[in-house]
């Protein structure tokens, strides 16, 4: 998937998972509700939130620190 593609993916499951979220209602319920695969739902909400954690740590590190730990991330992230 090309970076374009990524990202407008992003924005589109990211409105669907705040959807969800102010519904009040149980994910899988809101899921089931809406047509949407259990499994593609929780699938996005972890790459948004570990895209989420890394553009945390970025901003918080010292360039030398980060280089070295988004390596290290990164590692981990593929391997799963």
């Amino acid at each position: 998937m090309d970076k374009i593609t990524h990202k407008v993916r992003c924005e589109q499951w990211t409105s669907i998972i705040k959807e969800c979220l102010a519904s009040g209602m149980p994910k899988t319920t809101w899921c089931r509700e809406h047509g949407i695969s259990d499994k593609s739902f929780f699938y996005w909400q972890r790459i948004l939130r570990e895209e989420a954690y890394l553009t945390t740590l970025e901003s918080t590190l010292t360039p030398a620190v980060k280089r070295i730990q988004l390596q290290q991330l990164q590692i981990l992230l593929k391997s799963k």
